[in-house]
């Protein structure tokens, strides 16, 4: 009976001690369970970060295209200005030469005129003589001599 009893109290013993077991197993199942649970939601979360990240980068790719496009059209738009420009000012200086060359010209043209015109006076000035004087001049050869 002592031996019974005492089986007994090893049998409930052992129960109870497979009983700390089976609970120890379970918490030590839950924290794995929990610990691969926690180890997924970080993996997903990681893996949701290198996303937003990825197109946080395709995004400034894009906005840096766009900028170094607007920028070349800037520059583009600049370098046809500044040549538009340049256009401008080398027609309106070539007016100015070419105004300033006909000018040139036509005072020379002037001035050579001005010249011909004193010279055929000067010739004619010593040819010249008053019709008055020509006719007088004829009139007195064709008369006969009162002397």
């Amino acid at each position: 009976m002592k031996r019974c009893e005492e089986e007994r109290v090893l049998a409930l013993n052992i129960a109870k001690e497979e009983r700390k077991i089976l609970v120890a197993q379970r918490k030590l199942e839950s924290i794995r369970l929990l610990t691969e649970l926690f180890d997924r939601v970080k993996k997903q979360k990681t893996e949701e970060e290198v996303l937003n990240r990825e197109k946080e980068l395709v995004l400034e790719q894009q906005r840096l295209a766009e900028e170094k496009i607007r920028h070349e059209q800037e520059t583009k738009r600049r370098k046809l200005e500044e040549k538009r420009k340049e256009k401008e000012e080398n027609a309106r200086k070539e007016k100015e030469l070419r105004e300033k060359i006909l000018l040139g010209l036509k005072e020379k043209e002037e001035r050579r005129l001005a010249e011909e015109r004193e010279a055929l006076r000067r010739r004619i000035s010593g040819k010249v003589r008053l019709k008055s004087a020509v006719v007088m001049s004829k009139y007195m050869d064709s008369r006969p001599s009162a002397r």
